[in-house]
């Protein structure tokens, strides 16, 4: 549908056929319909688990401690990236273009991503006695966290079931691990655990869907664990294509989560424990897209090799709606933001309010950034992306340096928007190869803005 269509359309009739032609596109297939129903469900349920925890542990922990264990859990979420490898996307192509080759293929990943996790595990602790000697709560709880970075070698299996979109049984585990750890940090709540517990319900959490994940992909993967392979070809090919997505996600990692570690080492974590409340709740609406986009990815993935304008077309669906639900729930959450922190987290977060209504508009551009993240592995523009990223992340942390010092909570939230403008948007006007993106992405607000506003 363009932009002509949408104009003789009125009120729900235009947003009834906007829908259908999404729907036309993406969701006629019932394999891929039921796929994102179980991705959204296992995301909406750790979200809300999450959200939860996140409220119980505001209450019990007072903004200092908070912070610090926020502090921790940014650290070791910004060096993810380099234990993955950025191999997801590399990966699901390869099991497209050589299904009857996956056992080398996820082997290879497993064993480059254990080698990367036990590296990253080495790097987490080197950084915080570097930044942070003296913080002994955050090296012990950065120590413990980052254990579960070795065990994320294991997600490499999940990657079977997303080429056969078949997420059943990965959403059942992960839900699984998640509900048990919720209960045992609740338990530690009621009995009044210390701040240090609280990193060993997470990564138990992270240790039970490791095990679930080997024992899934034992009974239902196309080959046992034991019949994995390490391939060095197929290693040197992964990791030649991959290295500027390692760079490119850790890049976009430093620009997601630096406002915490620079908060912290800037203005104190009890200043971190409030800006931490807001981050948390709009970050949880950031699993919307990535579910969505990884049942989507094998059906774009084929839609290139079939024709160049299905190839497109899907792409420009895609972007709408993505387009929709970030709007839809920035203006929600931006509107009802100072209610509900009040309510929910009382006086000793109240200034988190006025952060969460602002921050959560970044959430429209990371559902940009997730849904172009696949054009840029389709058409082989790392390295271009990995770019950008950089030049995303220094533009984030001049912002904050600025920001900060003065406005606190509130600089670092316009400095991670203002960022998340430029590198998912901005940018690919300015570049010949993405101009393409920028058009599909303008016509997509300008899509989403006439549905809204004739729904109005």
């Amino acid at each position: 549908m363009d932009v002509a269509e949408v104009k003789k359309h009125g009120g729900i009739t235009l947003k009834l056929s906007y829908i259908h032609s999404l729907r036309a596109s993406f969701f006629s297939n019932s394999k891929v319909f039921f796929n994102i129903s179980w991705l959204l469900f296992d995301n909406g349920l750790r979200m809300c688990v999450g959200l939860m925890m996140s409220l119980l542990l505001s209450h019990y922990l007072n903004p200092t401690q908070f912070g610090s264990l926020s502090y921790s859990i940014a650290l070791v979420s910004l060096i993810v990236p380099v234990a993955t490898l950025g191999l997801d996307n590399i990966v699901l192509i390869d099991l497209t273009s050589s299904p009857l080759e996956s056992y080398k293929t996820i082997g290879t990943t497993f064993c480059l991503r254990l080698v990367a996790g036990m590296f990253s595990t080495l790097l987490c602790i080197a950084i915080v006695l570097f930044l942070r000697p003296d913080a002994k709560v955050v090296l012990i709880a950065v120590s413990i966290l980052s254990v579960g970075i070795v065990l994320k070698a294991t997600e490499s299996l999940t990657l079977w079931f997303t080429y056969q979109v078949k997420a059943k049984h990965i959403v059942l585990v992960r839900n699984c691990a998640t509900l048990i750890a919720c209960a045992i940090q609740t338990a530690m709540i009621f009995y009044k655990a210390p701040v240090i517990a609280f990193a060993w319900a997470m990564l138990l959490e992270t240790t039970l869907s490791a095990i679930g994940f080997m024992l899934v992909y034992q009974a239902f993967g196309n080959s046992r664990v034991s019949a994995l392979r390490f391939d060095f070809n197929r290693a040197k090919s992964l990791l030649a294509r991959g290295w500027p997505l390692i760079f490119y996600s850790l890049a976009v990692t430093v620009y997601m989560k630096i406002d915490q570690l620079m908060i912290g080492q800037i203005a104190g974590d009890e200043i971190l424990g409030i800006y931490a409340v807001a981050a948390r709740i709009s970050e949880a609406v950031y699993c919307l897209p990535i579910a969505i986009i990884s049942s989507l990815t094998p059906a774009l993935i084929e839609a290139k090799e079939e024709e160049r304008s299905l190839y497109h077309a899907r792409f420009q669906r895609l972007f709408s709606l993505m387009v929709l639900i970030g709007i839809s729930a920035s203006l929600f959450i931006s509107l009802t933001a100072v209610p509900i922190i009040n309510y929910f987290y009382g006086a000793a977060y109240a200034n988190a309010g006025n952060v969460l209504a602002v921050h959560i508009w970044s959430f429209v551009f990371v559902c940009l950034g997730v849904a172009q993240s696949v054009w840029v592995t389709n058409e082989n523009l790392q390295v271009t992306f990995l770019i950008r990223a950089l030049c995303g992340s220094l533009i984030n942390i001049f912002l904050n340096l600025a920001l900060i010092p003065k406005y606190g909570a509130m600089g670092a939230t316009v400095s991670t928007l203002f960022s998340y403008v430029v590198i998912n948007y901005l940018f690919n006007a300015i570049q010949p190869e993405t101009r393409h993106i920028f058009k599909m992405q303008s016509k997509a607000f300008l899509l989403s803005q006439l549905v809204l506003k004739n729904v109005g």
